[in-house]
């Protein structure tokens, strides 16, 4: 089935090779802001180090603090 991301049909006319693609399939996830929470964790697991740049306010209203936050 297709993706409900994106343009429909692309992943199979790439395959048939007609069209080529500037970026890998599933590359798109690090645009997607519901991971913005986690980039700082991930670069200090998979870098060894701390963020560089802070991260843009993101909340999770799982987190009783950040829906009290965003429901205030």
């Amino acid at each position: 089935p297709d993706s409900t991301l994106g343009c429909a049909g692309l992943l199979n006319v790439y395959r048939s090779g007609n069209v080529s693609l500037c970026n890998a399939i599933g590359t798109g996830v690090a645009d997607d802001k519901s991971i913005y929470p986690y980039v700082p964790k991930m670069i200090e697991f998979y870098l060894g180090e701390k963020p560089i740049l802070k991260n843009v306010p993101t909340y999770l209203c799982r987190n009783k603090e950040d829906l009290q936050y965003t429901l205030a």
